[in-house]
C-alpha cells in the first residue's frame, strides 16, 4: 500500500481513563513499555522475528523478511502526524470506504510525548 496509507500504530484511551489520575499513570505506564518494545524490536529484529513467528504461527520466513522490512520507531503526536491521519481518512471518506472524515486533530492527544525517545 505504498504511496496509499501509512503503517502507524496508535493507542487509544477513553476520556474517562485520560481524566482519572491514576488511570492515567496507568496508561503512561503502558505507552512507555511499548515505546520500550518497539526500540527492542528495531535493535533485536532477528529475536523480535522468531517471537513473532511463535506468537503469530507465521512461517519464521515470513516474519523475518517483514521485521528486516520495518522500521519501527516511535514519534510524537505532533500536526505533522495528525495531518497525515486526516490525509488518510479523507482518502477513506472519498472512496466510500467510510461515510464522511472525521476531524483527526479531536481524537489527537500529545500528553505522552515525552516519552517518545529524541533517537
Amino acid at each position: 500500500a505504498e504511496g496509499h496509507t501509512n503503517t502507524f500504530n496508535f493507542q487509544v484511551a477513553s476520556e474517562d481513563a485520560l481524566g482519572d489520575p491514576v488511570r492515567e499513570a496507568a496508561v503512561e505506564d503502558y505507552v512507555e513499555r511499548i515505546n520500550s518494545a518497539v526500540e527492542w524490536s528495531r535493535e533485536h529484529p532477528e529475536e523480535y522475528a522468531q517471537v513473532w513467528a511463535e506468537h503469530s504461527g507465521l512461517p519464521a520466513e515470513i516474519t523475518e523478511l517483514a521485521a528486516e522490512r520495518r522500521e519501527p520507531s516511535p514519534r510524537p503526536v505532533d500536526a505533522a502526524l495528525i495531518e497525515e491521519q486526516q490525509v488518510l481518512a479523507d482518502n477513506f471518506a472519498e472512496a466510500g470506504e467510510i461515510p464522511s472524515a472525521p476531524d483527526m486533530s479531536e481524537f489527537a492527544d500529545d500528553r505522552f510525548d515525552h516519552l517518545v525517545p529524541s533517537s
